[in-house]
């Protein structure tokens, strides 16, 4: 596991408090998102802690470029952001979960293990902004008639061909 946050004490108390779990070990630490990846090849984490605001390459960067160099790699965002457009871009950007700095560290390691075995980890918070972002988009509704049912977009397109 590593992990990449820019606040020395932070980044410090979250090892300290996770040597108490043997399941879990801490292979790298970086301060910020380009010496992360640049660690990665040496230290091959499985699951990566990643804080979003950090000097230089942000987390939402190094997010997007370890899904595309390690995509067997699990990011999970470690941040003090509330907001529920973080939690679905960064979602939709590779993540494998969002956990808030004051969850519990006894959900962070469940989360850490979740990632690990299942690919991802959703806490009712990730639940609540997915569910609402699902029920916003428009939806085509299912239908077992062979009845072939255009959107207006769809039907645009078709007209200009």
């Amino acid at each position: 596991m590593a992990i990449a946050d820019d606040h020395k004490i932070f980044r410090k108390g979250d090892i300290l408090t996770h040597k108490s779990f043997s399941d879990l070990k801490f292979v790298f630490e970086a301060t910020k998102g380009e010496e992360l990846l640049k660690g990665i090849p040496e230290a091959k984490p499985d699951v990566v802690l990643l804080d979003l605001l950090m000097s230089g390459m942000d987390g939402i960067e190094a997010t997007k470029k370890i899904n595309e160099k390690y995509p067997d790699i699990k990011v999970l965002i470690l941040t003090m952001f509330e907001d529920e457009r973080f939690v679905y871009h960064l979602m939709e950007s590779g993540a494998n979960g969002y956990l808030l700095k004051n969850t519990d560290p006894s959900e962070i390691r469940r989360a850490i293990i979740s990632a690990y075995e299942k690919g991802y980890f959703l806490n009712q918070f990730v639940n609540r902004i997915l569910l609402k972002k699902t029920h916003e988009r428009n939806k085509v509704v299912p239908s077992l008639s062979r009845e072939i049912i255009l959107t207006d977009k769809e039907e645009d397109v078709l007209r200009y061909i």
